[in-house]
């Protein structure tokens, strides 16, 4: 069996970690091995230090870390983080499962997450008001827009248990002309007058209400980075699952350590160290 510390023989090869192209490579060498754990430690490290330093970046995902905890759900932590990293997508492509694995689902819509996710109603808001808030800003771009996103409102509005909330969306739904099913143009020009005050105003009830819809204006040098930290958490994600047999106490550590701010992992391994002492 490999001591922990014997770490070398991969360190060239988690210098592809952010590259889908070597998927194939980790997995098979994750599969090959008796115990994976020190490769899992490896690809841990440099997934973490591809953001670490970023400040912007370490801000962002602190608060995906306190928005995960805030919520009431039936996922694993590490799946709640992914949802809020990703954006809360309404379609949940490649969002880590219940489990920590790789799910691959197939446009789950608002009516489906509603049914499916009777657990999760959090999660359901706080998709549908991301969604409504992106889609109101594609509206405005759109030289012949199409009309959706006041399906979602109506739908955060129903779900919520919050009166506050429920009003707040009551009056942003209310603001739409009478007549926009019938005569779509009326929806646009009222758009051109009203609608980036309306999305302001949406943005302001999901930051108050639901701390959610925050503007962090990503230079493109850190959405790059941010691109290449989710596709090696992809596929540290994917190694750990072909682990789920088999999965040991370290691999559990890893799973628990995804998505998270340097800082928030550094307080978890000294909380862990003052255990043992």
């Amino acid at each position: 069996m490999q001591k922990t510390h014997d770490t070398e023989p991969f360190q060239e090869l988690v210098k592809h970690i952010a590259n889908r192209y070597w998927k194939e490579v980790f997995l098979l060498t994750a599969e090959a091995l008796a115990n994976a754990d020190n490769l899992l430690n490896v690809m841990k490290v440099k997934v973490n230090q591809i953001v670490a330093g970023d400040e912007k970046i370490q801000q962002f995902l602190v608060w995906v870390n306190e928005k995960s905890f805030s919520v009431s759900t039936s996922y694993k932590p590490a799946a709640v983080r992914d949802f809020y990293f990703s954006g809360c997508p309404l379609f949940l492509n490649e969002a880590i499962d219940p489990r920590g694995k790789a799910s691959h689902t197939d446009g789950l819509d608002c009516v489906d997450m509603i049914e499916n996710m009777d657990d999760d109603l959090d999660l359901c808001i706080d998709a549908n008001l991301s969604y409504a808030l992106e889609m109101s800003e594609i509206y405005a771009s759109q030289s012949d827009p199409s009309f959706s996103f006041d399906l979602a409102i109506n739908s955060a509005m129903q779900l919520t248990d919050d009166t506050d909330l429920y009003y707040e969306l009551y009056d942003l739904y209310d603001q739409f002309p009478d007549d926009s099913w019938d005569d779509p143009g009326a929806l646009h020009r009222w758009w051109q007058i009203n609608g980036q005050a309306w999305s302001k105003q949406l943005q302001t009830v999901m930051i108050e209400y639901r701390n959610l819809g925050h503007t962090w204006q990503f230079l493109s040098e850190q959405k790059h980075l941010l691109q290449r930290y989710r596709i090696a958490n992809e596929i540290l994600v994917d190694c750990l699952s072909n682990c789920e047999d088999s999965r040991t106490l370290i691999q559990q550590e890893i799973e628990q350590m995804l998505l998270l701010p340097i800082a928030e992992i550094e307080r978890r391994k000294e909380m862990k160290s003052g255990d043992f002492q």
